[in-house]
């Protein structure tokens, strides 16, 4: 009769890292730089709302999208100088995730004070927003030192 032994626990941990290997992998650079692009853009509108003026929605997306592309592109050199192991193509999918969460809290935070604003007849308070997208920065910073570590 045949008998199984139980796994070691190195022997299931490195099953699971090839398993994890297979499900997923990490864009291209080249395949991200648009969307961050995009998603800035998409912010960049958010912020300035109800404004819309397209000179400030320009501007924003150029002071969100350079701040995501300077991390997508550093942030491999750093963790390399500083002993860590790190990829170009995840270096920029983490830039990619971060400006999303933060468009995430811009988004929630616009839809949520123009109800306000609706529902009490006051005035949209524009700075509102921006305080909540300083929020948003510390929560992808801290997103990224978890990651990192």
């Amino acid at each position: 009769m045949l008998r199984f032994r139980p796994k070691t626990v190195a022997e299931s941990h490195a099953e699971t890292t090839r398993m994890a290997r297979r499900l997923f992998s990490a864009p291209s650079p080249q395949r991200v730089v648009a969307p961050i692009l995009v998603f800035a853009a998409m912010e960049a509108f958010l912020l300035t709302y109800p404004s819309l003026d397209a000179g400030r929605v320009l501007a924003g997306t150029v002071a969100l999208a350079v701040p995501a592309y300077l991390a997508a592109l550093l942030t491999q050199p750093v963790a390399r100088g500083l002993g860590g192991r790190m990829y170009l193509r995840r270096s920029f999918l983490m830039a990619f995730v971060g400006l999303m969460l933060l468009g995430g809290f811009v988004l929630v935070s616009v839809v949520l004070f123009t109800l306000v604003a609706l529902a009490t007849t006051a005035p949209f308070d524009p700075s509102v927003t921006m305080k909540v997208a300083i929020v948003g920065y510390g929560a992808v910073l801290w997103v990224r030192e978890v990651i990192l570590t």
